[in-house]
């Protein structure tokens, strides 16, 4: 089994697995208003994406065909696809696929980059067992791990409740979730689904930061303004930290005048459970799990095989063949020769041939 092979056929699984997930989320438990266990089963769909794959694969192992040929079949399915100026979808995935893993992780090194310059400029304070950095800059306030970053006029005209609100983020340990999840859309770059899951993520992020808020007896109203009011303002300097009006503010507004979802809705989140099964069924299904291991049993090299190079071989066979077939007359003239009584020698002339003798 090619290891590169393996884990194009895992990714397409996972991909699978992670846009079933999101679906799911998305109709069925993003309008409830547990926040908090929708921000775990939100990284629990994600690590399940990840795991069942693997289960999918020890559950299918059995398949019913052979897979001895998987590589040969392989490069010969995609040289048959075309020359080497057509593009097969194989051969597509292996090419575009660590490009765009390179210039996602590039982005990811930036934010990080850019975060800590940040997080490193103004002046350092501490309140309520936190660190706080305030900037002349017009950064829209957001917290990383355990520091909190704003200006001096946010800090001045609303300080309260912006700190109250980000330190809901650190409390929450929402910086560990959005690494994690950044990590994870690293290597799932290429799928929407991935990437709407983060934004569900970021959004499940502040409907709880906003609701410890308002448990602490901030007015709603007051606080609903400051929101707005925040929304228009400054621009945000990175995608990694949680900022201050990061989600959408009408969203966050309506979450927040919902009525509590019943305590019966959290049955719902157990439909998880057969859906799981049911796509590891499928996955486990012999044509599809034949299919993947085609796929994770070909080496990068087998990828790139062309009909030219094929062409290539056929024509060396073709002359081996012709150069052996033309060997075999030349001992039957010879023989033909010496039985008739004829002395003649090879001439080297087209000699015709019955067709009974054409191999």
């Amino acid at each position: 089994m090619s290891v590169m092979g393996a884990f194009f056929a895992y990714i397409l699984q996972s991909t699978g697995y992670l846009t079933l997930f999101y679906l799911f989320y998305k109709v069925l438990m993003s309008c409830d208003t547990f926040h908090r266990l929708n921000r775990l089963a939100l990284l629990g769909l994600m690590g399940l994406a990840a795991t069942l794959p693997w289960v999918a694969t020890l559950w299918g192992g059995n398949a019913d065909a052979p897979l001895s040929d998987a590589p040969v079949d392989f490069a010969l399915s995609v040289a048959s696809a075309g020359t080497a100026r057509h593009w097969s979808w194989e051969r597509a995935l292996v090419m575009i696929y660590p490009i765009g893993l390179c210039v996602a992780f590039a982005h990811f090194v930036y934010s990080l980059y850019s975060l800590s310059r940040i997080v490193k400029t103004g002046t350092r304070e501490r309140v309520e067992g936190v660190r706080l950095r305030l900037t002349d800059r017009p950064v829209v306030p957001f917290s990383w791990m355990r520091t909190i970053v704003m200006s001096r006029a946010d800090y001045q005209e609303n300080g309260r409740e912006i700190l109250a609100h980000e330190r809901a983020h650190i409390e929450a340990f929402h910086s560990w979730d959005l690494l994690f999840a950044r990590i994870y859309v690293l290597f799932h770059w290429f799928n929407p689904a991935a990437w709407l899951l983060l934004g569900e993520l970021r959004d499940v992020h502040e409907y709880e930061a906003d609701e410890r808020v308002l448990r602490q007896g901030f007015d709603a109203h007051d606080y609903q303004l400051l929101i707005i009011k925040r929304a228009a303002g400054s621009q945000r300097f990175t995608s990694m930290a949680n900022s201050f009006n990061h989600s959408s503010l009408k969203k966050r507004i309506t979450m927040m005048l919902r009525q509590m979802s019943n305590p019966w809705a959290r049955l719902k989140y157990l439909g998880v459970l057969p859906l799981a099964a049911l796509a590891a069924t499928a996955f486990a299904h012999p044509e599809i799990a034949r299919e993947l291991e085609r796929i994770s049993s070909a080496k990068v090299s087998d990828i790139f095989v062309t009909t030219d190079t094929i062409a290539t071989e056929s024509d060396g066979r073709t002359s081996r063949a012709v150069s052996r077939k033309r060997r075999s007359l030349s001992r039957v003239s010879k023989v033909s020769s010496i039985s008739m009584g004829w002395k003649s020698r090879w001439s080297g002339r087209t000699v015709w041939i019955p067709i009974g003798l054409s191999t």
